[in-house]
């Protein structure tokens, strides 16, 4: 097998698209290698690699797993894997959420219940991605089977993905859960598309006796559509107006949601007036303190 230790020299390309490493080996061989994020993290992977060369201390299997080709185990394609995620997730440019990388990791901690982390990438075919399905199926708790339908799909999903990458990179010639279907779920059979007055009503009294900033939060919710971690990361510096056509003055709040997307929600005056009450009390420690 040949060896490709003795790197002395890592450089940035950035022609193309998509930023690339080239290696200088010590024999003067190079290889080449396509990193898959953005180029601001890209140059902090390539700041790192030529510290890391310059102190000896660089090792090309931490970064680049294609250069490993069939010699790589699940549980080392999987560090590999979760660490480029991971660098995605960091960068202010990227499209994956920090729960993203959370499930990705959760489902190689399931996948290792049913395959040896140690088993050569290569030898985890498409019989024994069934097999890991089956495992799943077939596994039980003393209140019925461990993991529901739903819950089996997610972890698929995530490891086509991950498999996905492998193949992209040449690390193995095929995703084995390529052509691993997946499991019918239920329909619900009623889908809550909004919820009635006496609801509202219901939730808005569970709220009453506990601290204030929860019942705001079910209000903000509840007339903006907004999710949860939009409404905690809202910031009332972001609150605009802009004229209308008949010469009221409208308001609006820039939030960023899922993907780190940015959107502009239309205020109601009521609204408005909870985010101001919620910007008096920042400002005074003493009736924060009870809220």
């Amino acid at each position: 097998m040949k060896t490709f230790n003795g790197v002395k020299a890592v450089y940035l390309v950035r022609s193309g698209s998509k930023p690339r490493l080239r290696f200088r080996f010590q024999n003067n061989a190079e290889r080449w290698v396509t990193i898959d994020c953005d180029w601001e993290t890209a140059e902090q992977v390539w700041i790192e690699a030529k510290n890391n060369v310059a102190l000896a201390k660089f090792n090309v299997r931490d970064f680049f797993p294609d250069i490993l080709e069939s010699h790589l185990t699940l549980q080392q394609f999987r560090d590999v894997y979760i660490k480029l995620r991971q660098a995605r997730s960091a960068s202010p440019f990227n499209e994956i959420s920090p729960r993203t990388v959370t499930t990705d990791i959760e489902a190689f901690q399931v996948l290792f219940e049913f395959a040896d982390p140690n088993t050569p990438i290569e030898r985890f075919d498409r019989e024994a991605a069934e097999q890991f399905v089956m495992g799943m199926r077939s596994a039980r708790t003393e209140s019925g089977p461990r993991f529901k339908n739903t819950t089996i799909n997610i972890k698929l999903r995530h490891l086509s993905a991950a498999f996905n990458y492998g193949e992209r990179e040449s690390i193995i010639k095929v995703n084995p859960f390529r052509h691993v279907h997946k499991l019918k779920t239920k329909r619900a059979q009623e889908v809550i598309k909004y919820l009635s007055r006496p609801e509202v009503e219901k939730i808005r009294e569970y709220f009453a006796g506990k601290s204030s900033w929860l019942l705001e939060a079910f209000n903000f919710a509840l007339w903006t559509g907004c999710r949860l971690e939009t409404i905690f990361t809202a910031n009332h510096n972001n609150v605009y107006s802009e004229p209308s056509g008949d010469g009221q003055e409208r308001f609006y709040i820039s939030v960023i949601e899922k993907r780190r997307q940015t959107r502009s929600i239309p205020l109601a005056s009521y609204v408005v007036e909870l985010i101001r009450e919620r910007k008096a009390l920042t400002e005074d420690p003493a009736r924060l303190a009870v809220h």
